[in-house]
């Protein structure tokens, strides 16, 4: 540090001094008996003003050159010229929060405690100054509080709407659901007798009654769908976590698609090893009938399917691909998340709920696992489920 240094004008201290927020209400009687106090000072390249955790002894002003601010190697923001630092110095003695590291060759002005403080007990309109400072800080600090207040007031009442809307919304989804269910149901069960009884419709009345019931269990397929979501977000499913061999839990699933495969031709392909894992039998059946019933939707027909069953640090994985259109940024931010339309379409015209990957998260979740998807557009798309190899 060199002090010797040329004399400031007095007209710049008065200008840098109302930058101040302390002195900023000063007449400029006052302020030039405050710059009397300021000491020109010098540090060179690489130097230190004051480093964190020295105690706080003065207010400095830049003129020249610049300054970081950082807390040990890091740094927080860099301060030039015209810039202050060290302003509350002035009124406690509390340790630098972080270092000042001069830049370059660096002017600054110093305003110690101590003669600012024999300066504040002298002179009145300096001691009215701060007092109409504080009092101001006061009032702002009462504005804001009560701003504070009454937003938190309406996000409670926000809140408290959300969550009624949201309850007769769920009451809503369990009405419909199982007042559909029923009739539904019996409605299929009388289109699937009417099918057994072929020989008694000819060829366009049988293509009529295969779509009444193709139809029909797009319907089914939704409502159980809405009704599993509503068991998870009211949690009457019940854990019941059990060591279970992966391998044969896919096969038993492949077998219950293996028609709805082969009506579009895809050929799946199965790499599985025997391993243990701990879940919940019927979640995670759940969450492969939603995997492999998307993996079939989205592949055209002829393509194929690879259901892969590996360990890999310590975790058991089931990789379940397909060879569809692939997933697009966008539609990867929307995925897991209950009715979400993407952008890509059945290839065969099955129906989409928008529900089987959020209750594939949901499961996935509940069992202490993890599942994610690797794809691009026109590349098909990956999806892995992990979960602790018991």
């Amino acid at each position: 540090m060199n002090d010797n240094t040329s004399e400031t004008p007095i007209s710049t201290k008065l200008t840098l001094l109302k930058r101040i927020q302390l002195f900023s209400d000063l007449h400029k009687p006052a302020l030039k008996k405050i710059a009397d106090l300021l000491e020109d000072m010098e540090y060179q390249k690489g130097h230190y003003v004051f480093k964190k955790g020295d105690e706080g002894d003065a207010v400095f002003i830049i003129t020249e050159g610049s300054v970081s601010v950082k807390d040990e190697d890091l740094v927080l923001s860099t301060l030039g010229e015209g810039d202050v630092f060290g302003e509350y110095a002035l009124i406690d003695n509390k340790a630098r929060s972080a270092s000042i590291f001069a830049e370059e060759t660096l002017r600054i002005l110093r305003l110690d405690r101590t003669s600012f403080s024999r300066l504040l007990t002298e002179n009145k309109e300096i001691q009215h100054g701060l007092l109409h400072l504080f009092v101001n800080r006061l009032r702002e600090h009462d504005v804001l509080e009560k701003q504070l207040a009454d937003q938190t007031k309406q996000i409670i009442r926000q809140k408290e709407s959300l969550e009624e809307l949201n309850k007769e919304k769920n009451h809503l989804m369990g009405i419909i659901a199982h007042d559909l269910r029923n009739p539904l149901s019996s409605t299929l069960s009388l289109a699937e007798l009417m099918k057994s009884e072929s020989e008694n419709f000819d060829e366009d009345q049988m293509i009529c009654i295969n779509g009444i019931i193709k139809s029909l269990n797009r319907m089914v397929n939704m409502v159980d769908r809405i009704l599993d979501v509503k068991a998870l977000e009211a949690k009457q499913d019940q854990l019941n976590l059990e060591k279970v061999e992966l391998s044969e839990l896919i096969k038993n699933t492949y077998e219950s698609y293996k028609s709805k495969i082969e009506n579009k031709k895809l050929k799946v392909h199965l790499n599985l090893n025997t391993i243990h894992a701990r879940v919940d039998r019927q979640y995670l059946l759940q969450v492969l009938e939603n995997l492999l019933s998307n993996a079939i939707k989205f592949s055209p027909p002829g393509k194929s399917i690879f259901i892969n069953l590996w360990i890999h640090d310590g975790k058991a994985h089931i990789g379940i691909k397909d060879e569809g259109p692939g997933i697009s940024s966008d539609d990867h931010k929307k995925l897991f998340h209950k009715f979400q339309q993407l952008s890509a379409k059945p290839t065969g015209g099955e129906s989409s709920t928008g529900l089987g990957l959020s209750i594939v998260k949901k499961y996935t979740e509940l069992m202490k696992g993890n599942v994610w998807c690797e794809s691009e557009p026109g590349k098909g798309a990956k999806f892995v489920v992990t979960f602790k190899k018991a």
